[in-house]
C-alpha cells in the first residue's frame, strides 16, 4: 500500500508539474498576507507612531 501511494503521490507531483495555472495559483496563495498579518502591521505602525507622538510632547513639555 505504502508503494502504492508513493507511486500516486509521485504521478501527481509530475502531472502538477506541469500545469503552469495550479503553479501560479499555489504560489500565489503563498505569497498572499492573510487579514491578520496585515491588521497585525498596521497595529504595530500605529503603536509606533502613538508612542513616536507621546515622546515628543513629553519632550516638549519638559523645554517650557
Amino acid at each position: 500500500a505504502s508503494t502504492e501511494a508513493d507511486k500516486k503521490l509521485q504521478e501527481y507531483a509530475i502531472e502538477t508539474g506541469f500545469r503552469e495555472d495550479i503553479y501560479k495559483a499555489l504560489l500565489a496563495v503563498s505569497q498572499k498576507r492573510t487579514k491578520q498579518e496585515r491588521k497585525r502591521e498596521r497595529g504595530k505602525e500605529g503603536k509606533r507612531e502613538r508612542g513616536k507622538e507621546r515622546r515628543e510632547k513629553k519632550e516638549n513639555r519638559e523645554r517650557e
